[in-house]
């Protein structure tokens, strides 16, 4: 059995999917603060979206590394308006 060990492959492929980018995130933001939400950035360099209704903040990294953590943060604002009666889908 054969096991590759060159180290200069990296993982994710660069230009994959895989990770997120500035641009998604900030699709993102506009997208939220269009149906009211407030962003905005705290001392510790996260991000605080607000609801625009009565409901606890979200926090999240202002450069979320991986992909799921972008994933999982579009799916707890969701979650949130769901749970609000502000979303149908």
């Amino acid at each position: 059995m054969h096991v590759d060990t060159d180290r200069t492959k990296t993982w994710p492929p660069r230009g994959s999917r895989l990770s997120m980018s500035k641009k998604d995130l900030q699709q993102l933001r506009r997208e939220y603060e269009s149906r009211g939400w407030t962003v905005e950035r705290t001392s510790n360099d996260h991000l605080r979206w607000t609801p625009p209704f009565k409901a606890t903040p979200v926090f999240s990294a202002s450069t979320p590394s991986e992909y799921r953590a972008f994933k999982n943060l579009r799916s707890t604002l969701r979650r949130t308006e769901r749970a609000a009666g502000r979303r149908t889908d």
